[in-house]
């Protein structure tokens, strides 16, 4: 392939699949993001420092478009884009150590400028790109589209399967793939170029490596925000909860927080926030823990079971029902069939781990149903 004349079919496939392990990289480390972030700031602040980094795109291309006079030039008088690739897989995972490693600040500006730097260079490496090849724009752009409509997709999978942290260094993995890929493009890269580029896989697929087994558990620090629900609970002078279990997926951070053997509940809260108790129950309806029983006349949210007629008790749809209260509730009431949708199946298995403490109120097919769904989507379905 000539520079600026893509004309080699193998030379073409290595070019555009270097853009489409960068473009699916980016999206789905912007996702990452906002499941990173949630844990530590509240959900509008999270938004405010997405939507900052993010011009960081901007700003590289204008860099690239700027400031390419100035820039040292290698291959053949051609920006290098195994540099730029190479820095920003770098940025992803180091930019992600930073911030977990700091934890909460109670500054958005240094969220704003760690995160900044990897779309930076992500911006700088698809605007050299697209400046290079005009011609080719239409394949390449296409496979820009092509690599982030994957990665919004698969990022679901990523989340599920490594958490937050753990998705955050194979996508630093998966930047410096693309930059072996313009090395091999680049037929013409000095030997700097293609040590940087495998130096950069090899470091950070290491951390990965080290990360997957164990060896090195970086943990994004939880309850730091006051205004974040949990902390009241973790730093409270009387009785302050503990972390005893944590679970990563798509739809957020799980903690579940113990305040002691002799507590009449535990608590589960999604990234810090809307939390949930799960009662402590020995299993008998009839003669409940003091604390369960007491619910009958301290929740507001029983007394409408105190007005039902028992025709009227035959099948109740609980939506949320997060660690069981409400399930629970239904239970002391009576009712014969109760269906539960909640859409955070982490909470769903933290509670059927727990059986015996909860008095197994999840595990109770004959009577209680546990959909795991969205609340609305599940009644649409419905007849």
């Amino acid at each position: 392939m000539n520079q600026g004349k893509p004309n080699d079919r193998r030379r073409a496939w290595i070019l555009t699949g270097g853009v489409f392990l960068t473009s699916f990289s980016l999206i789905t480390f912007e996702i990452t993001l906002s499941r990173l972030l949630s844990v530590l700031l509240s959900y509008h602040y999270v938004f405010i420092v997405l939507s900052l980094t993010l011009l960081g795109l901007g700003t590289g291309g204008m860099a690239v478009h700027l400031l390419k006079m100035k820039i040292p030039k290698v291959c053949g008088g051609s920006i290098s884009l195994t540099f730029f690739a190479s820095l920003y897989a770098l940025a992803i995972s180091f930019s992600i150590l930073g911030f977990v490693g700091l934890g909460y600040l109670g500054s958005l500006l240094f969220y704003c400028l760690i995160l900044f730097v990897p779309f930076l260079f992500a911006g700088m490496l698809l605007a050299s790109i697209y400046s290079r090849f005009p011609e080719a724009s239409a394949g390449i752009y296409g496979m820009d589209l092509i690599g982030g409509a994957i990665g919004s997709i698969g990022i679901i999978l990523l989340l599920n399967l490594l958490g937050g942290i753990g998705s955050g260094l194979l996508l630093g993995v998966i930047a410096s793939m693309a930059a072996v890929l313009f090395t091999l493009f680049e037929t013409e890269s000095g030997k700097k170029e293609r040590f940087f580029s495998t130096g950069s896989f090899l470091i950070l697929t290491l951390l990965l490596g080290a990360n997957l087994t164990g060896v090195f558990l970086p943990a994004l620090p939880i309850g730091d925000n006051p205004g974040k629900e949990i902390h009241d609970v973790l730093f409270r002078p009387s009785s302050p909860g503990k972390i005893i279990e944590t679970r990563w997926s798509a739809f957020g951070r799980t903690d579940l927080v113990s305040f002691g053997e002799d507590a009449d509940h535990m608590d589960l809260y999604i990234d810090g926030t809307a939390g949930s108790p799960m009662y402590k129950f020995n299993g008998d309806l009839n003669s409940p823990n003091p604390a369960v029983n007491a619910l009958r006349t301290s929740f507001p949210g029983y007394v409408a079971f105190l007005h039902l007629q028992e025709r009227e008790k035959d099948h109740i749809l609980i939506i949320g029902p997060g660690g069981g209260r409400d399930v629970l509730l239904a239970l002391l009431a009576g009712f014969r069939k109760i269906t539960a949708v909640e859409v955070n199946g982490d909470q769903v298995d933290i509670v059927r781990k727990h059986s015996a403490y909860n008095g197994e109120i999840y595990r109770d097919t004959n009577r209680v149903s546990i959909v795991i769904g969205e609340g609305r989507h599940f009644l649409r379905r419905q007849e």
